[in-house]
């Protein structure tokens, strides 16, 4: 059997630096016998269902994300169950409210929606509540009905978008806490706070795969728009989305302002670092 090529984003390689060592031999175990064979068994390797050409394969309480090709394959990220997009835990939420949930409206109304939801999966609904709704901080069905939603994949018609809304408000009255709301939360606090604590460099990697929400908050926390630094790559998103920068905070106008480093040495990174050595002088000495 052909042995592929191993990449590893560098987010990634920092997760793994931080994996349990009692299970780090485990770990390695796994992603050895992956570079053989990453193809998909439905038991400890799957395909994740909403998300365009990313597979996991189980490592005791993790999940290892991945990507794959004729030759190659490429290791996006390591995360707890709890801590995942696709958290067993809230699958399991969702699936159970599903089974009793009953659509309002008509009896007629009601089961045309209850036919939209059916063509849509938990994992699909997860993601579209913590990455649409809860990740673009929308409040209100009105909200959610005008809203873009890129890189989705599946078109929602008025009914539909009425139908996921409704299911929605259900399962967050009932989700507990979970970090989408909670980092909703914190950027409520300190856009109401009037006397905030902001740095004065705010510098985020793989920002690609953060959500609105989150860009917004790194954006927020900042003192102003010159000290943010965002490193991302959409082509190595690890949940394939796509987002206008300045929708997510109007301080992300990057317009004008992007540069692209190809370079595979140290090169990059000691550029970017005399940046921002040279900003910090100039800053202490004005």
């Amino acid at each position: 059997m052909t042995r592929r090529r191993l990449a590893i984003k560098p987010s990634c390689i920092h997760e793994i630096a931080t994996f349990p060592a009692d299970r780090a031999a485990l770990l390695w175990g796994k992603v050895d016998a992956l570079v053989s064979d990453p193809l998909p068994d439905g038991k400890v390797k799957k395909k994740l269902k909403g998300a365009d050409g990313v597979y996991c394969i189980r490592v005791t309480d993790h999940r290892v994300f991945y990507r794959l090709g004729e030759d190659w394959i490429s290791l996006l990220g390591i995360r707890r169950r709890a801590e995942s997009t696709y958290d067993g835990d809230a699958l399991r939420r969702l699936a159970k409210l599903r089974a009793k949930h009953v659509p309002g409206g008509s009896v007629f109304e009601s089961r045309l929606r209850a036919l939209s939801l059916d063509r849509l999966t938990d994992a699909w609904l997860l993601e579209e509540f913590e990455w649409i709704i809860e990740g673009r901080g929308l409040t209100s069905l009105a909200e959610y009905q005008s809203a873009a939603r890129p890189g989705r994949g599946l078109p929602l018609n008025e009914r539909a978008r009425a139908a996921v809304w409704e299911l929605y408000e259900a399962f967050a009255a009932n989700a507990g806490e979970r970090y989408p709301a909670l980092r909703r939360e914190a950027l409520k606090l300190l856009a109401e706070d009037p006397r905030p604590v902001r740095y004065d460099y705010v510098v985020v990697d793989e920002a690609q795969d953060l959500s609105p929400v989150s860009l917004a908050l790194m954006a927020e926390v900042c003192k102003s728009a010159e000290g943010l630094f965002f490193a991302a790559d959409n082509k190595q998103s690890l949940y394939s989305r796509n987002y206008t920068w300045n929708s997510a905070h109007p301080r992300l106008q990057f317009r004008g302002r992007r540069r692209c480093f190809r370079a595979t040495t140290a090169q990059p990174a000691r550029s970017i670092a005399q940046r921002f050595q040279c900003s910090w002088s100039r800053r202490r000495t004005s």
